[in-house]
């Protein structure tokens, strides 16, 4: 049996808890991608050869360029 926090003088602490000055020793950060990133580089190259040539044809007008 455990006896009470009250009776012999100490501060009562939730059961199942205790103090841990330093967290670094328990945090693990994980990161795993859900996907591959290449469709993403795709479109990123699509867009500027969109863009690209919106300027050589003249779409974006005269001001839009360098």
């Amino acid at each position: 049996m455990r006896s009470s926090p009250e009776s012999s003088g100490q501060r009562a602490e939730p059961i199942g808890r205790h103090f841990e000055p330093d967290l670094r020793a328990m945090t693990r950060i994980n990161l795993h991608p859900i996907a591959s990133p290449m469709p993403v580089g795709f479109f990123a190259v699509a867009i500027a050869s969109v863009i690209v040539g919106s300027l050589q044809l003249g779409f974006l007008g005269d001001d839009a360029g360098p």
